[in-house]
């Protein structure tokens, strides 16, 4: 499924969203003022699949743009830096992560970060200590 979103761009997928609507109202049309009724069948079926491509079109440019805007990975830039288990200075001390490596930001409180390790470890540190990529 990813790869086939992968196929365009968030735009293009926009476009052919946006064409294949125009479409499925054109075949609604077809459907009200044709007048034999193996037309009208013809028209219904086809505004239904050129709606459900619609649909899916809007869904995989939604999907492209979140990727392109979702920034919530960083990079360490602080030679050792604690993980603490809240977000204070005074919290207990979870692990120690060293510079360069890539965390998953889970929250943002104030000026601490709620981060995650590939490995699933969880902990919060200070926003200084970070560069979100």
């Amino acid at each position: 499924m990813i790869a086939f979103t992968n196929i365009f761009d968030s735009n293009t997928w926009a476009t052919l969203s946006v064409i294949s609507f125009i479409v499925c109202l054109l075949f609604a049309l077809g459907f009200v003022f044709l007048r034999a009724v193996n037309l009208k069948k013809i028209s219904f079926a086809l505004g239904i699949v050129m709606l459900l491509f619609s649909i899916s079109s809007f869904v995989f440019a939604s999907n492209q743009k979140e990727k392109l805007t979702n920034h919530n990975h960083a990079i360490v830039f602080s030679p050792s830096v604690t993980v603490k288990a809240e977000p204070n200075k005074s919290s207990v001390d979870l692990f120690v992560i060293h510079e360069g490596l890539k965390v998953e930001i889970l929250k943002v409180v104030n000026s601490w970060m709620e981060i995650k390790l590939e490995d699933g470890n969880r902990g919060w540190i200070h926003s200084d200590e970070l560069k979100i990529i």
